[in-house]
Formats: structure tokens, sequence, C-alpha cells
């Protein structure tokens, strides 16, 4: 389940969203476009900020890292910088940097809810079990409107077999954004491993009615046989 860990932070890239439908081909177009307009005007951060994004989507991570270094050179507490700095450092495993972009963005902007959900995780990927259910218990209760938090602590929850405390979240997570599948199969997820096979069938179902093929979901069908 850690793939949900990934696309929380993800669905808050706001910056990347217009370029996640396009091919690799047409981000390279664009790419060559903004290098042509940086070189007219090499102090636009807002340039330097898309192209950087570009390279991520790329996975062209020096050549981003470069890109979110100049940033911060000229302006050190640009908040766009150092979370996207920080999630460049992470893909390429320089985990104690990532560590520090969170931490001083947290410091600029106590209540910067995607630093505060990427620092949670990498202290998990770091096997900082307690710091990790420390920050994401934080920003349930700094943010407890929010679904992506609840459904972070559920998976969170879920690693370490605390089934009990993962469905309340997911069903939290779920009553605040219905037609999630990843919170509903958090919550399957759950039921299946409190042995709760009927009621974690009888969800699958209602994922059906949201236009999922039932395909999809044949390993979790065949989990919530009952034995």
């Amino acid at each position: 389940m850690h793939r949900l860990f990934l696309a929380a932070i993800l669905c808050s890239v706001t910056v990347f969203a217009s370029a996640q439908q396009q091919d690799n081909s047409a981000l390279r177009d664009s790419l060559s476009t903004l290098i042509r307009s940086i070189d007219k005007d090499p102090g636009n951060l807002e340039l330097r900020l898309r192209k950087a994004s570009l390279n991520v989507l790329l996975e062209q991570y020096d050549y981003a890292l470069e890109e979110y270094d100049r940033i911060l050179k000229t302006e050190e507490n640009n908040p766009a910088a150092l979370f996207y700095r920080a999630y460049v450092h992470e893909k390429m495993n320089n985990l104690p940097f990532a560590r520090k972009d969170y931490e001083t963005l947290i410091k600029c902007f106590p209540r910067h809810f995607e630093a505060n959900l990427g620092l949670a995780i990498l202290a998990e990927k770091e096997k900082h079990f307690t710091e990790a259910l420390d920050r994401i218990n934080m920003l349930v209760m700094q943010f407890p409107d929010s679904a992506v938090a609840y459904a972070a602590r559920g998976n969170m929850e879920l690693s370490r077999g605390m089934f009990n405390a993962a469905l309340y979240d997911f069903d939290e997570a779920v009553n605040r954004d219905g037609n999630n599948l990843d919170y509903r199969l958090g919550r399957v997820e759950a039921l299946l491993g409190m042995e709760e096979r009927k009621k974690a069938k009888e969800e699958l179902d209602e994922i059906l009615t949201l236009g999922v093929a039932k395909p999809q979901l044949a390993d979790y069908y065949r989990r919530c046989r009952l034995k």
C-alpha cells in the first residue's frame, strides 16, 4: 500500500497537473520552448520552476535538482522549490537532504500540508516509526477535513497491522471523498486484516457501483472467499 503515500503527495502537486496528460514528446517540446525563454530571461524564477517540473516529469532528476538549487540561491525560502527539491532528493534516495528541505519549509510555513505529509512519509522510509506516527497524527489534528491525511495515517497503520485503527481512518477518508478508489480499497484491506471477509466483499460490491470493472478487483474478491 505504499503507492497510496506517493499518490497522496502527487495529488497535491498542482505545478505538474497540466503536464501529466502529455506524452514525453510533447513534454520535451515544452521543455525546449521553456529553455529558449529562460535564455532570454535567466532571472525569471517562474520559468525555472516550470522547467524543473518538466524535468521531474521526464525523470531528469539531476537537471531538476540544478534548477531548484539555482532558484533557492536567489530565493532561499521559496516554498515550491523547497518542496519539489525534497521530492527530487527522495527520488534520488538522498533522504537526509530531503529531510533538511522539508524541515526548512515547515520552519518557514508550519502549516504547509504537503511538507508535513512528506516529512511523515520520509520518517517512515527512514524507519523512524514513532516520529512518522507522531507527525501524521499532528497532520490529522491540523487538517481534520483532509481525506488525504486520514488515508495516509490509515496506510501507516495497515503496514503495522493496526487494522481497527486503519479501518477508522479509511472510513473517515471515504466520508470526505467517497469516490476515491484507493481509500475504498484501503478500507477493504483493513477489513481483510480483521478477518471481516463478508464486510470486505460488501465493500467491493459497493466499489463496483462507482464504475470499476470487476476484473480489476479479482484478487480482492479471491481474498474475500470464506475459508
